[in-house]
């Protein structure tokens, strides 16, 4: 999941560094990210190196379904009953899993297959399973998204009738499963009920915003609107004259993020991790969330996601705006959702690493630090329920 794309530094205007490497040519080793991540504890030390050698594997190929449940349900069962059987027992691939659905996904309507591509791109009996990956996913029928992409939508729970904001859209796989999650409800006599509510699709690049466009008019659906606005200062708006300010029932918050989690399919991040990328990356996050949190309806759900491990970009964004609410805005309990799901605890205690990699206790008052980015005392963690933040590794 690329994160919104900022001006490359020493870059063009277009943003492409001159001095990259290409991919075959970076090591995939950062002396500072394993210290830092060996230093806060997140994996155990006897599992560090599993973690650190499946972050150089290559991403499996996932991807699920779309359209409605009963169309959904039909492409489904072909890919299982046609494509599956040719990926099995296939001369070559004896050491992955055979394809299956992610057990979490509801209805089984999506899927994982763990050959590389380049695996994939030497057998011939693939030829058939790329074709059919590329010619549904061309007609809107399958969506192809990386498998932790498809968590955030699902657990904000979206019905027809919702006011729906997402805050930093592009490229617009999350927004597209936002926008299938109006249209998928039924009634009781199993008629799929027209959704009354909307998505608005928003990102602060023009470019990006375009890209949406591009992503979601192969739903065709009429309840989506595409905007271009920075998210820290998303304006107030109404859907009439002089009629009330919008606000949202539910809100998605992927805010722009070091993508530290990322380096299985972005191989620069192991070249190019720095202590202060989340640092520098933690104002901007706190401030799209609260505003995110002024325009959601009483009673709402925001999401806040990132594709980051680091906990100054997600337990400290998050604990932050819960002091600024002051118990007018809790963490729900998500533990029983999406069943089979393995996710872990969220943390209320981190260790603060500055740009020059010492550890930093609590700020001075000339601290260049913000005081957001360290831990809550053990009194504030008791009442802030961070352990309900969702970590999946």
């Amino acid at each position: 999941m690329g994160k919104k794309g900022r001006r490359g530094r020493g870059g063009n205007k277009l943003g492409k560094r001159d001095d990259r490497q290409s991919w075959d040519q970076v090591t995939q080793e950062n002396e500072a990210w394993e210290k830092y991540y060996r230093a806060l504890d997140l994996i155990p030390n006897d599992q560090f190196d599993l973690f650190k050698s499946t972050c150089k594997e290559t991403l499996p190929l996932t991807f699920r379904v779309t359209g409605s449940r009963k169309h959904a349900k039909i492409i489904a069962n072909l890919f299982q009953e046609k494509i599956m059987p040719l990926l099995e027992n296939v001369e070559g691939t004896e050491s992955y899993n055979k394809p299956f659905s992610l057990p979490w996904y509801p209805d089984n309507l999506a899927f994982q297959i763990d050959l590389p591509k380049q695996v994939i791109k030497k057998l011939p009996q693939y030829a058939a399973v790329q074709k059919y990956l590329l010619v549904e996913n061309e007609v809107g029928n399958i969506s192809r998204q990386e498998a932790v992409s498809m968590i955030p939508p699902l657990v904000l729970d979206v019905e027809p009738h919702h006011h729906v904001l997402d805050m930093c859209a592009a490229p617009g796989s999350k927004t597209a499963q936002l926008i299938e999650s109006l249209h998928t409800f039924k009634d009781s006599n199993d008629e799929t009920l027209k959704p009354t509510g909307f998505v608005m699709a928003n990102d602060s690049d023009y470019r990006r915003s375009y890209m949406l466009v591009h992503q979601i008019k192969r739903l065709n659906s009429s309840n989506v609107i595409v905007v271009n606005h920075d998210a820290q200062m998303f304006p107030k708006m109404r859907l009439e004259e002089n009629g009330p300010y919008v606000k949202f029932d539910r809100i998605l918050c992927d805010v722009p993020c070091s993508g530290d989690a990322t380096m299985r399919k972005n191989i620069m991040v192991w070249k190019e991790w720095r202590f202060g990328n989340g640092i520098g990356l933690h104002p901007l996050q706190l401030n799209i969330l609260k505003r995110g949190l002024q325009l959601l309806k009483p009673g709402g759900r925001l999401v806040y996601s990132t594709c980051s491990l680091n906990p100054i970009e997600n337990e400290a964004v998050v604990a932050s705006a819960l002091k600024l609410w002051d118990g007018k805005v809790k963490l729900v309990d998500s533990s029983d959702r999406l069943p089979g799901l393995i996710r872990h605890e969220g943390i209320s205690s981190w260790r603060v690493f500055g740009k020059d990699g010492e550890e930093k206790q609590q700020p001075l008052e000339d601290d260049k630090l913000p005081a957001t980015v360290f831990p809550p005392s053990d009194e504030e963690a008791k009442d802030l329920h961070l352990e309900r933040c969702m970590r999946v590794y």
